[in-house]
């Protein structure tokens, strides 16, 4: 499948902005899991080198560690993307070597002497064990330190094993500042300094704190609580001198956490407010994943079985099939109310759909006849299971009316009206009683209406057997069709129809 490269320009400008305000120097970047947060920051500060420079923290890497231990970790990887990543800002000298700071460059240069260390270090914020555990580790190699420094002219050795020792004993106090804290500071001030060029900006450092909510409740708020005592204004800014912090989750499944844990009456919002300057930054990029919907369809790759053929055949454009409307129109619903995200839509390569047949009243018919089922099929894929299918056409019917959700300008130059009767075409063999709706075309007679007990409607329609095809044309309060049309959404339809195909079992 073609990989989905989205048009971010707006939400960057959108961002630069909210990134330079004054004193904004905490922002809660909030977005549902998926979205592409990570993605978008990345290379946002990538394409913003000469303006910013970032080192990244992962959390859910602290989440085995004790509260002690998480801030001495935290230090730890921070010294390690700065000797890492900007080494050549930090502008070393042998001369410069502490003890302290040479037991950190020894980590960083020696990791393939260093199996754990080095499986543990990625220059990415990936720790993951106890700052114990760690010192333990570098204790163990004392002997390939000792070589180290041979080629740096120092002879610290006894100095390294008391620092060591000491961050054994010493757990991190809330609001410290030791050497290595300052050791932090002082980088972060090198790499800014020797980043900044004269007559521009000056270069403002970035912490970005990823996936604050990819944790169980009790780790996500231990984590907030941690990052909260390191980084206030008892420390005259943010802790270590960094110009920003950026924490990264989605605000939404933070508030069901928080309200799970402390009840719905207790303040959020006040909780919340320690963690940004501004209001929160929502990074919504629904409007960018839409414009790839027809990119997604049109590369969508199936298996070899009819169902999987004939899926392909009618969601591609250029065969201007009416069903590729109705697929479009339901991924773009369900993009709009936050239940599609870009990760579900490029997260397989390969979608598979089986050939079966099931029951359809003294009949046996195959589910390829029934494009609505191999639909059903595709979002089972996306959500794992029918159980989370129907929730999200629950969701659809929840939110939204044929009159409250889609633009004609989203399904190029067709109007509401015709992507609505596809649809509900689309839908009408399973919302009819069975014994009429499953029928094949060629044994049905001239009958062209139909109660829907699941809708409590009467349901009109056409029959062209020449071209083997149904079409819905209205659904009114009573037999005759001329009488008051009932208003009923496609939402509404959809959901019935889904229903009605899981007690026949016509999805699998």
């Amino acid at each position: 499948m073609e990989k989905f490269q989205l048009d971010h320009t707006s939400i960057k400008t959108s961002f630069f902005e909210h990134l330079n305000l004054s004193g904004n120097d905490r922002i809660l970047f909030t977005a549902p899991f998926g979205a592409g947060k990570s993605t978008f920051l990345n290379e946002f500060f990538q394409e913003h080198q000469s303006r910013f420079f970032t080192l990244k923290l992962f959390p859910v890497n602290y989440s085995v560690s004790l509260n002690e231990d998480v801030f001495e970790l935290i230090k730890f990887d921070l010294l390690l993307q700065l000797m890492g990543t900007y080494q050549e800002e930090v502008d070393l000298k042998k001369e410069d070597f502490s003890t302290l700071l040479l037991s950190q460059v020894y980590i960083s240069e020696r990791l393939k002497v260093m199996p754990i260390v080095n499986a543990l270090v990625s220059l990415s914020g990936k720790v993951g064990k106890s700052a114990l555990e760690l010192i333990k580790a570098l204790s163990a190699t004392i002997d390939n330190f000792k070589a180290f420094q041979d080629e740096m002219k120092i002879d610290e050795e006894d100095e390294l094993k008391a620092f060591l020792s000491q961050i054994e004993k010493r757990k991190g106090s809330t609001y410290e500042m030791d050497d290595i804290s300052e050791l932090i500071f002082d980088l972060l001030k090198r790499v800014k300094e020797n980043k900044t060029v004269s007559d521009k900006p000056d270069v403002k450092s970035v912490l970005v704190i990823d996936d604050l909510d990819r944790l169980d409740p009790e780790h996500t708020f231990r984590l907030f609580n941690v990052f909260t005592a390191h980084f206030d204004e008892l420390n005259l800014g943010n802790k270590f001198g960094f110009d920003t912090v950026i924490f990264v989750c989605d605000i939404e499944n933070i508030w069901k956490l928080y309200r799970h844990k402390y009840g719905a009456g207790v303040d959020f919002k006040g909780y919340m407010d320690k963690f940004y300057s501004y209001i929160p930054f929502d990074f919504d990029n629904r409007k960018y994943v839409k414009q790839k919907i027809g990119t997604f369809l049109n590369t969508l790759a199936t298996n070899n079985t009819t169902s999987g053929q004939v899926f392909s055949l009618l969601i591609k454009t250029e065969n201007s099939h009416d069903f590729y409307y109705v697929v479009r129109f339901v991924l773009l619903s369900l993009i709009s109310a936050k239940a599609l995200n870009l990760r579900t839509l490029v997260s397989e390569s390969r979608y598979d759909f089986p050939d079966y047949n099931f029951d359809a009243f003294k009949d046996r018919r195959v589910n390829s006849d029934f494009p609505i089922l191999l639909l059903f099929n595709l979002l089972k894929q996306f959500y794992t299971s029918v159980e989370i299918v129907r929730e999200k056409l629950i969701l659809l019917d929840t939110l939204f009316t044929d009159d409250s959700l889609q633009k004609s300008s989203e399904h190029e130059n067709l109007n509401d009206q015709h992507i609505f009767r596809n649809i509900k075409s689309a839908l009408i063999p399973f919302l009819l009683p069975r014994e009429q709706g499953l029928k094949r075309l060629r044994d049905k007679k001239d009958i062209t209406v139909g109660y829907s007990s699941a809708l409590g409607t009467w349901l009109h329609y056409e029959i062209d057997q020449f071209n083997d095809k149904i079409t819905f044309t209205s659904a009114t309060i009573n037999e005759d069709k001329g009488s008051a049309e009932s208003q009923i959404s496609v939402y509404k339809m959809l959901l019935v129809c889904f229903n009605e195909c899981l007690k026949i079992n016509a999805i699998r």
